[in-house]
């Protein structure tokens, strides 16, 4: 539940999605430590917010949230979600056109 209340925030990054975090902090009271195959590890308090979320999931695959729980089951959903939409056929998503992305 989004409430903007802090959370701790656990999270795994591959290196390249989370490489930034080094020289852009996340939080003042950030932990970023690197793992024997290069993925980097994060704790910190956050806000829990609508942004919180956005910002994760603009890493795609590049990084699991392993705590709150709360937050990594709706990051769950929305990626179940998504993998419905896009599975759905192109005529029915796309408003109807039966043609691949190559057409546009």
């Amino acid at each position: 539940m989004i409430s903007g209340d802090p959370i701790k925030l656990r999270a795994v990054f591959t290196r390249t999605a989370g490489e930034h975090l080094n020289e852009t902090p996340l939080a003042a009271d950030q932990v970023l430590t690197a793992d024997e195959e290069g993925r980097l590890h994060l704790v910190a308090t956050v806000p829990n917010t609508r942004a919180l979320v956005w910002w994760v999931l603009g890493f795609g695959d590049g990084v699991v949230i392993e705590e709150p729980a709360s937050l990594r089951e709706e990051l769950a959903e929305i990626a179940q979600q998504m993998a419905a939409a896009y599975t759905k056929s192109a005529s029915t998503a796309g408003g109807g056109t039966d043609c691949s992305p190559a057409c546009a």
